[in-house]
């Protein structure tokens, strides 16, 4: 059983003014990180809105824990890599990530930024967050390779940016 009581709340949205609502996860992100945590290749096919993104970021955490993975590869889009996922204040990341557990986050693009949360005396969890558009490029994504191994979980974000299987993307 997955102790969600580590989790952060997780902003539901709904049709107040407000726009939304913080919650701890509902049944259906609870639902997507269990799946993703019994399955070693799984698509979130969630609606638009639907926590990908946090459940994403739970069942790594959760991966970290049971020591099945070291590392997270992130690749988005490039106008979603620095808002959606790396921004320190704003992010999903920094919403999500679990108080108790050491997070190293570095976003490579031009240039290599990183931060950090969590106790300084544990583990961490690295994520490395790129974009498509970034490691198309072969001297790029010969960068990131070499953090590819055994106990990385790769993220592939906003699937609606790869058009067809002859686009670039």
């Amino acid at each position: 059983m997955l102790d969600f009581s580590r989790c952060r709340d997780v902003w539901v949205p709904d049709e107040s003014e407000a726009g939304g609502f913080w919650s701890p996860p509902p049944a259906h992100v609870r639902y997507g990180v269990e799946q993703i945590l019994a399955h070693p290749y799984f698509l979130l096919a969630d609606d638009m809105g639907g926590m990908k993104t946090a459940q994403a970021i739970i069942a790594a955490q959760f991966l970290f824990a049971q020591g099945t993975i070291d590392r997270v590869i992130v690749i988005a889009t490039a106008a979603i890599r620095s808002k959606v996922w790396f921004d320190k204040d704003l992010g999903q990341l920094i919403e999500q990530v679990w108080h108790d557990t050491r997070n190293v986050v570095s976003e490579y693009h031009q240039k290599i930024k990183s931060w950090a949360h969590g106790p300084e005396d544990q583990p961490p969890l690295k994520w490395i967050v790129t974009n498509y558009e970034l490691i198309r490029a072969k001297n790029h994504l010969a960068v990131i390779l070499p953090y590819c191994g055994p106990k990385t979980f790769l993220i592939l974000d906003e699937s609606s940016a790869v058009r067809s299987h002859s686009s670039k993307q």
